[in-house]
């Protein structure tokens, strides 16, 4: 509990709900009624001396003190102050009752179908199943995988551990023995930062958000020309020099140290150049004939295979379109294509 406490500060800079309720976020509508109106009735059954118990009070005071100062207490103030309230106004008439509790019905009717439920349908409701598709590849593979010392980030650990346990150990989840590397890990803010903390607890194997998170970099394109290219995140935080892309979906991408695994193994599944978030750059490689089209096209062949055998034709479709991308940009850099080579890299990111 002490640990917990020291670490309430902190917390609440990494994850919202560890923070104070806000009237500006919809989802705390409805704490902020029963608030209001739990409030009101023990107000007013204290100033007519009726119904008010003073252990209610004091548990109602208690309980509002806790949630206001964490979003996570909300529910247990709930669960007290709407049976306080509905004790301190019993002594209002029948018809004042039924008001009461048809005003409320009717403010919940249009409150949970407009608000509560679509958080609990997709697209909202799928941070925790984002990382299913990693989940299901490393299922797949974990003859070749299981043991790897596993990165993940927090907010997906829990769901990891629930699918892949007790093939693989999640490096940290939404429990309180995890807060130190919560709190570590957020506080990196370069790559050198995530290099060393990667060295620190020996990672192998990576499950890595895709977010829209690019860094650009100025590459050589040939004829003396250079042209600006972004570059994903997850590409300087694990270099493909020490870590190949084995596998990635709309949610994720998973990605295993050279040195951890067999090498034929990992020639049969890395993807060197059809990577995730990467359409500039392997553009510009096929522009500059770094590779082929009929070499990216046997990686799209071999990564449309992957996810619809593991049930993911969202995916495979996705792969589609992102090849048409490519040859498009490919063309729009307007560089002819002098050899196949590859292994051609640029500005060292792939």
């Amino acid at each position: 509990l002490y640990s917990h406490l020291s670490d309430m500060s902190r917390l609440r800079q990494v994850i919202a709900e560890w923070g104070p309720p806000s009237l500006q976020n919809i989802y705390q509508a409805g704490y902020w009624f029963v608030l209001v109106l739990s409030g009101a009735a023990l107000g007013r059954s204290a100033l007519k001396r009726g119904n008010f118990v003073p252990a209610h009070g004091a548990a109602w005071a208690f309980f509002a003190c806790s949630s206001l100062g964490s979003s996570r207490n909300t529910g247990f103030f709930a669960l007290a102050a709407i049976p306080f309230a509905a004790y301190a106004m019993k002594d209002l008439s029948k018809t004042s009752l039924f008001r009461a509790s048809l005003a409320i019905l009717v403010l919940c009717a249009g409150y949970v179908p407009a608000v509560v439920w679509p958080r609990f349908d997709e697209p909202h409701f799928a941070e925790a199943v984002k990382a299913e598709g990693a989940c299901r590849y490393l299922n797949h593979e974990k003859t070749a995988l299981k043991g790897l010392r596993l990165y993940n980030g927090w907010d997906r650990g829990g769901y990891i551990g629930f699918r892949l346990h007790p093939d693989y150990a999640v490096f940290q989840d939404g429990r309180y023995l995890f807060h130190e590397y919560l709190v570590e890990s957020h506080n990196i803010k370069s790559a050198s930062g995530w290099l060393a903390f990667s060295k620190k607890y020996g990672f192998e194997l990576a499950v890595m958000e895709r977010k829209n998170n690019f860094v650009q970099m100025p590459v050589p394109a040939g004829s003396g020309k250079t042209v600006t290219v972004r570059f994903p995140y997850y590409s300087f935080l694990l270099p493909p020099e020490e870590w190949a892309v084995v596998f990635w979906d709309t949610a994720s991408v998973v990605l295993v140290r050279r040195a951890s695994v067999d090498g034929g193994w990992l020639a049969a599944r890395e993807f060197r150049h059809f990577k995730p978030d990467n359409t500039q750059a392997t553009a510009l490689k096929l522009a500059l004939g770094y590779v082929s089209v009929s070499g990216l096209e046997a990686e799209l062949a071999r990564y449309r295979k992957t996810v619809l055998e593991l049930g993911l034709p969202g995916s495979a479709l996705a792969a589609l379109r992102r090849m048409d991308e490519i040859k498009a940009q490919a063309r729009a850099f307007g560089y002819n294509t002098p050899k196949e080579n590859s292994h051609g890299k640029l500005g060292g990111r792939t």
